[in-house]
Formats: structure tokens, sequence, C-alpha cells
């Protein structure tokens, strides 16, 4: 074996000690508010399922699933399927009317909805 091919092979264990014992490096990771925003959204949404999907855990349920756009972009489409999943939980589990239904789907909406409705309010009242 050649010294190139010598040296390539050690890399990855020098990188490995160079980064795991050094307390100066800094890991960053952006992945961690979408995550924890969803995981909050989901238990407030399962604590409003077990309620009949009445109170104040349905409104508060949305609004980290609301927030999740303005963590990460990227964590749109999970908000999205999220809200979809928590209508379709609704629809599959009450056997009421289709206006307490529709009254569920628009509360979960607005709450969704705040606050990008209130970060963009703050925008547009400063002229950004």
């Amino acid at each position: 074996m050649g010294q190139v091919e010598a040296f390539a092979a050690l890399l990855p264990a020098v990188m490995f000690l160079g980064s795991a014992t050094e307390l100066d490096i800094l890991h960053y990771s952006s992945e961690q508010l979408p995550v924890a925003l969803s995981c909050i959204g989901v238990w407030l949404l399962a604590v409003a399922g077990d309620r009949g999907f009445r109170g104040w855990s349905w409104w508060f349920g949305g609004i980290p699933i609301g927030l999740l756009p303005w963590a990460k972009l990227q964590a749109g489409p999970l908000a999205a399927m999220l809200s979809v999943w928590a209508c379709g939980w609704v629809m599959i589990t009450l056997k009421e009317s289709w206006q307490d239904r529709l009254k569920r789907y628009a509360l979960l909406a607005v709450a969704v909805l705040l606050p990008t409705l209130l970060l963009a309010s703050i925008y547009v009242g400063s002229g950004q």
C-alpha cells in the first residue's frame, strides 16, 4: 500500500478522534426545533382526541403545527399532513353532525394559521 492510500485510510479515524474529544466543536442541527414542535402539536392533538376534540387542547394543538413552517421551511408539508391527519381523525372518530365537525375544522384552521397571521401583521405593520 502506498502513502496516499495509508493517509486516506487514517483520515476517518483522525477526524473522529478530533471531533469526539475536542470540547470547542459545536454541533448544530436545524431539525431539533421542528421535531420538538411537531411532537408538542401531536401530543396536544392526542389530548384533544381523548377529550372529544373540545377545549383548549384542540386550539393549542394547532399553534405548534402552524409554527412548523416558520421554524424550518421544509417542515411545511409536515404541518399540512398533520392538519389533514387531525381533520381525518375528527371525521372518523366523531359521530356528530357536519356542522359540528366543520366548527372543529375551522377552529383548527384558525389555530394553524394564527402564527402566520400574527407574523404577517407584524411585518406589514413595521413596513418590511
